[in-house]
C-alpha cells in the first residue's frame, strides 16, 4: 500500500502528542501533521532541543493554523510521566492524537530512578504510565465525538523479536534488576547480545500493551483506535548508545553505513502518520494490530499473540506505577477475560478496590 504525506487529510481543530516530538521519527511526524493545520504538543526531556523543535516547525510551515507548545517530559521516571500527563489533562479539554513514540535503544545495563532497567522502563513503564494517566482525557474526547474516533499509536519494532533466551517472552525479574552481577562490565562487547534482548523486550512490551488495552477499550469506546507500528530501519539518534559497545571508529563506520541503508525520518515516519489518519483505520475496524512499512499488516511472534502475557505485563505495570506514585492512575479499564464493563464517567470507581 502506498501512503504519502499529501494524503494527510485538514487536522484543523485537532489535539496531537508526541512523545519524542523533537528529533527523528517524532519530529517528522509534527512536522507532516502541523503543515496539516494541527495542534501539536511536543513531549520531550530536553527544553533546549524541545524549543528548537517546536521553532523549526514553525518556520518550515508558515501557512499553518495550527499550533506547537512544548510539554516537558522524562520516560525513564514514573513520576515524571505522571505528572507530564497530569498537566497536559489540566491544561487541555481533549486529546485527538497520541503517539508513544519516543525510545531508547542498545545501552549499557543501567537502572531508572525508579530501579527499573531503563531500556524498559521508557520505552514501556514510563508509556504505560502516560498513556494510562491520559486515559480519562482519550475516553472524554472519543465520547464527546461518537461520530468521530481518536488514535493512540505506539511505536513498536520488528526487534520485538529479539528475545532469545528469554522464557515466555519478557523477564520481570530481570527488568526489575534483580538478577544482574554486580561484577559485569556493562559496557563490554559481551554485552552487548543481552542489550538487545533487554531492548527486545521493551518492543515486545509495546505490542502486548497495544492488545491489552485495545481489548479493554473496545466496548466500552470503540471509537478509540490503539495500534503499533514498526518504523522501518530509519536513521535516526536512536542506537546511538550502542557506541558505549563498540568505540567511536566502528560507531562512525556503523552510521556512515546506515545512511546508504536506513531511510529517512520522513520515510521512516509514514506507517505512524497513516496509522494516525487514515480513513482506512475505521473502515476495516483496525484496532489492537501491528503495522509495518509503508502501511501494512505486519506479523509478531507468538509471544506478542500471548493473552496471559498480555494481562501479566498490565498487571506488573500497573503495580511498577503504583509502588512508585502510590496511586493507580488511569481511566480504569479493568475487565474480565469474557466481557467488557462500561460505566459512566461520573459513576467511575476502581474496579479492583
Amino acid at each position: 500500500m502506498s501512503f504519502t504525506t499529501a494524503q494527510i487529510p485538514d487536522l484543523s481543530g485537532r489535539s496531537v502528542l508526541i512523545t519524542g516530538g523533537n528529533s527523528g521519527l517524532g519530529l517528522a511526524t509534527a512536522h507532516a501533521l502541523y503543515a496539516r493545520n494541527a495542534n501539536i504538543t511536543i513531549a520531550c526531556r530536553s527544553p533546549q532541543k524541545g524549543q528548537d523543535a517546536v521553532r523549526a516547525i514553525k518556520e518550515k510551515t508558515l501557512t499553518s493554523t495550527g499550533s506547537v507548545e512544548l510539554l516537558n517530559l522524562d520516560l525513564s521516571s514514573v513520576k515524571s510521566t505522571v505528572e507530564a500527563a497530569e498537566e497536559y489533562t489540566r491544561n487541555h479539554d481533549k486529546l485527538d492524537i497520541l503517539f508513544a513514540n519516543a525510545g531508547i535503544a542498545m545501552e549499557p545495563y543501567q537502572l531508572s530512578v525508579d530501579g527499573y532497567e531503563r531500556q524498559f522502563a521508557t520505552n514501556h513503564l514510563g508509556h504505560f504510565a502516560f498513556i494510562t494517566t491520559l486515559l480519562p482525557l482519550l475516553q472524554r474526547t472519543a465520547a464527546a465525538k461518537p461520530e468521530g474516533d481518536v488514535r493512540v499509536i505506539i511505536t513498536s519494532s520488528e526487534a520485538h523479536r529479539f528475545t532469545y533466551k528469554v522464557n515466555n517472552g519478557i523477564d520481570f525479574s530481570a527488568m526489575r534488576g534483580e538478577k544482574r552481577k554486580p561484577d559485569v562490565d556493562p559496557t563490554s562487547i559481551w554485552e552487548l547480545g543481552d542489550a538487545f534482548r533487554r531492548y527486545g523486550q521493551s518492543k515486545l512490551a509495546n505490542i502486548l500493551f497495544t492488545r491489552e488495552l485495545s481489548r479493554r477499550l473496545k466496548s466500552s469506546h470503540p471509537n478509540i483506535y490503539v495500534n503499533a507500528i514498526h518504523p522501518g530501519a530509519v536513521a535516526t539518534g536512536l542506537t546511538s548508545g550502542g557506541s558505549a559497545f563498540i568505540g567511536p571508529t566502528l560507531t562512525k563506520i556503523t552510521n556512515f553505513l546506515m545512511g546508504f541503508l536506513a531511510s529517512s525520518a520522513e520515510k521512516g515516519a509514514l506507517t505512524q502518520l497513516w496509522a494516525a489518519t487514515s480513513e482506512e483505520i475505521v473502515a476495516r475496524d483496525y484496532r489492537g494490530e501491528y503495522f509495518i512499512p509503508v502501511a501494512k499488516m505486519g506479523k509478531t511472534t507468538e509471544e506478542a499473540k500471548n493473552e496471559e502475557l498480555m494481562r501479566e505485563l498490565w498487571k506488573w505495570s500497573e503495580g511498577a506505577v503504583e509502588g512508585v506514585v502510590g496511586k493507580r492512575v488511569g481511566g480504569h479499564v479493568h475487565c474480565s477475560r469474557r466481557k467488557y464493563l462500561r460505566i459512566p464517567d461520573r459513576h467511575r470507581i476502581p474496579l479492583w478496590a
